[in-house]
């Protein structure tokens, strides 16, 4: 729905004007919400930027908005290296204390 929304919004005004409509950075923000709440952190990053670029263009970095997409966006980038850190803890090979598949099952 919200993807839609936005392709109304770049025929209705043409791809100049788009990043500065507040209604298609709404979007974008809300889009952001989405893919992050449904564990898609990298597309949730990237709409979250680009309804940031706008708002920076349109209300100046000090605006509310602003505020709020980079409170996210700093989440975002704490929760991807947190996630990366347990990555790391469960990917690295221990072979060493690790012992066979047979004497783990007894």
């Amino acid at each position: 729905m919200f993807n839609r929304a936005l392709q109304g919004y770049e025929h209705a005004l043409g791809p100049k004007l788009l990043p500065s409509y507040l209604l298609a950075l709404d979007t974008k923000f809300a889009f952001g919400d989405l893919f992050s709440q449904t564990g898609r952190k990298d597309l949730a990053n990237v709409m979250y930027s680009r309804a940031l670029a706008g708002y920076i263009t349109v209300q100046g970095p000090s605006s509310k908005r602003c505020k709020q997409l980079k409170d996210r966006l700093q989440a975002l980038q704490i929760a991807f290296a947190e996630s990366k850190v347990g990555q790391d803890e469960f990917t690295e090979p221990r072979a060493a204390k690790s012992r066979p598949f047979k004497q783990k099952l007894r």
